[in-house]
C-alpha cells in the first residue's frame, strides 16, 4: 500500500503540474487517475487540495511581478504612468464579480460531478467546442490591447470563466478562448487568462479548504502530500512558462485535438464500454 500511495503522489503531482494551467483541465485527469487506483471521498479530495495549492503557488511566484504592479498602480505616485494596470485591475475585478456568483451557485453540484466520468467526459465535448469556436472567431474580430479590453469583453471573460467550473471544462482554455473572441493576440490572452483566473482559483481553494471532513477518513501522510506538492508546484511553474511560449506559434487546435480524444476515452470508461 504504502509503495501504491508514493506512485499514486507522484503520477497525480506530475498530472496536476502539467494539466492545471494548459488548457485540457486537469480535474479530468485528475478523477481518471482516482478512479484507475480506487482513490475517492475525503481522502482523494484532501490530497487534491493540496495539489491545487501547489500550483496555485506557483502561479504567484510566476506572476509575483504582475501581480505586485496591480496593486502598486494605485499609489497615488503612481497614478499617471501605471493607467494601463490599473485598467486591467479593473478588468479583473469585473470578470470575477461575474465568476463569483456563478462558483458559489455551481459549487455544490460539483461533489456529485468530480468522480463521474461520463458527465466529465461530456465536458471535455464542451472545452473541444470552446477551443475549436475560438480560433474560427478570432480571425474575424479587431485586435486590442489588453488595457483597452473594454468592460463589455471582461465581463464576457467573466462568464466564460464561470461556465469552466464543471469539471472537464478548461478553465485557462476557455478564457484564452473567450479573450481571443474579444479581439486579444494569443499572448495577451494566455497572459490575461492566468491573471483573471487568480481571484477565481484563490476562492475555489479557500472554499475547498474549508469544507467539512467525515470523521475517520483516513488523510494522506506527510510524504505522500509532500511529494505531490513540490511535483505539482514545479512542474506547473515550468507548465505556465510554456504554455506563454507555445500559445505564440501553436492555434489551439492541437489541444482540441487531445481534449476531444480524451473525452471519447472518458465516455468509453464511463458507461462501461472500456474496462480499466
Amino acid at each position: 500500500m504504502h509503495q501504491v500511495s508514493v506512485l499514486y503522489a507522484i503520477i497525480m503531482g506530475v498530472v496536476q503540474g502539467l494539466t492545471e494551467y494548459l488548457p485540457v483541465s486537469s480535474s479530468g485527469h485528475l478523477a481518471l487517475i482516482n478512479h484507475f487506483f480506487g482513490v475517492g471521498g475525503d481522502f482523494g479530495l484532501s490530497f487534491t487540495i493540496w495539489l491545487h495549492g501547489a500550483t496555485l503557488l506557483a502561479l504567484f511566484v510566476y506572476f509575483r511581478r504582475d501581480i505586485f504592479d496591480l496593486i502598486r498602480c494605485w499609489a497615488p505616485s503612481h497614478h499617471h504612468d501605471m493607467a494601463a494596470q490599473r485598467r486591467i485591475f479593473v478588468y479583473i475585478i469585473l470578470a470575477t464579480l461575474v465568476t463569483g456568483p456563478m462558483g458559489l451557485v455551481l459549487n455544490k453540484y460539483l461533489p456529485s460531478l468530480e468522480s463521474n466520468l461520463t458527465v466529465i467526459g461530456l465536458c471535455y465535448i464542451a472545452t473541444t467546442i470552446i477551443l475549436v469556436v475560438s480560433e474560427l472567431l478570432s480571425a474575424r474580430v479587431a485586435r486590442k490591447q489588453l488595457d483597452h479590453l473594454g468592460a463589455g469583453r471582461a465581463l464576457f471573460i467573466g462568464f466564460m470563466q464561470g461556465c469552466a467550473i464543471p469539471p472537464g471544462i478548461s478553465r485557462s482554455g476557455t478564457t484564452i478562448a473567450a479573450g481571443l473572441i474579444s479581439g486579444l493576440d494569443r499572448e495577451q490572452a494566455a497572459r490575461y487568462s492566468f491573471l483573471v483566473g487568480i481571484p477565481a482559483i484563490v476562492a475555489s481553494f479557500a472554499l475547498d479548504v474549508i469544507k467539512p471532513a467525515a470523521s475517520g477518513t483516513p488523510t494522506p501522510s506527510v510524504l505522500i502530500i509532500a511529494l505531490g506538492f513540490v511535483l505539482a508546484g514545479a512542474i506547473g511553474y515550468v507548465s505556465i512558462a510554456g504554455l506563454l511560449a507555445l500559445v505564440k506559434r501553436v492555434k489551439l487546435y492541437g489541444f482540441a485535438v487531445y481534449t476531444g480524444l480524451f473525452a471519447i476515452f472518458l465516455l468509453l470508461i464511463g458507461t462501461g464500454a472500456l474496462k480499466l
